[in-house]
């Protein structure tokens, strides 16, 4: 959940879209654990939303990317 790890991790190489057997990436995890500075290390990085959401991990991806999009300067 820590960001900094993240982006070091991925800095260093790891692939952002790479998942466990079961099928769970680091955005999805992220979300789960409402980890929010991860969630956007890993989608700034090209970590795919819409196949977290495709797994069914909409409700928490929601829940964390509102407040980011309303964050934004000219929305």
């Amino acid at each position: 959940g820590d960001a900094e790890v993240v982006a070091f991790m991925l800095n260093a190489g790891a692939e952002v879209t790479a998942a466990t057997p079961r099928g769970e990436t680091a955005l999805m995890k992220a979300a789960k654990g409402q980890h929010t500075n991860s969630v956007a290390v890993l989608l700034a990085a090209g970590a795919s939303a819409r196949a977290a959401q495709a797994n069914g991990y909409t409700e928490p991806l929601r829940g964390l990317l509102a407040p980011m999009v309303k964050e934004r300067p000219g929305r």
